[in-house]
């Protein structure tokens, strides 16, 4: 669990300056910047809602929830990372906040368990 709170945790705070770089290179001035974060956050409360339902309903293991956001979160970010326009690169934001949400869920509930 602390290895992966640590990876997660070094990806978010990459993401902080690096939404100020890009908002640069897009040209989007600050409105850009918060467009980035502002998706990020409204895709972490979507996720985290998500979330909680899979595990109130018991129809989803927290372990493989972790592990699946896991890789969503990292592919989103791979898209901000990567995008030619600037719309992939907030898509890429709203998907890994949305992980993120959901990561965060399954993550408390492992900790809380233990």
């Amino acid at each position: 669990m602390t290895a992966a709170y640590a990876i997660v945790f070094i990806g978010v705070g990459l993401t902080a300056p690096a939404e100020v770089a890009l908002s640069v290179d897009f040209g989007v001035g600050a409105t850009g910047y918060a467009a980035l974060s502002c998706l990020f956050a409204l895709g972490g409360m979507a996720g985290t809602q998500i979330g909680s339902r899979g595990l109130l309903a018991l129809s989803v293991d927290p372990t493989a929830m972790l592990a699946a956001a896991s890789g969503v979160f990292a592919g989103g970010l791979l898209t901000v990372g990567f995008a030619p326009v600037f719309a992939l690169a907030l898509a890429g934001m709203a998907v890994s906040g949305g992980a993120y949400g959901i990561w965060m869920v399954a993550h408390e509930n492992l900790v809380q368990r233990a």
